[in-house]
């Protein structure tokens, strides 16, 4: 059985901190983790993706461009006269 100084569950945004922190202090650190990429929910799934999809469509629409003075939207004409 491996011995180490710190036992890291999780390995999202704080687990991967605190085992930097550890290995950096020069303990031996062991990160569990339950899926099989690391990273935990907020890289592979959860907030973070879903962010970057959210800005790659308002981005590839072009919807922010369309953006009026007054708060409204402009809409290609094909858009406007769908009925």
């Amino acid at each position: 059985m491996q011995q180490y100084d710190l036992i890291v569950i999780g390995s999202g945004p704080g687990g991967q901190r605190a085992a930097i922190q550890g290995a950096k202090a020069g303990k031996r650190v062991a990160v569990v983790e339950k899926q099989a990429a690391i990273g935990g929910v907020s890289v592979n799934t959860g907030t973070i993706p879903s962010k970057t999809m959210r800005e790659a469509v308002l981005h590839l629409s072009g919807f922010r461009q369309r953006k009026r003075d007054d708060g409204g939207f402009e809409f290609p004409s094909a858009a406007r006269n769908r009925k």
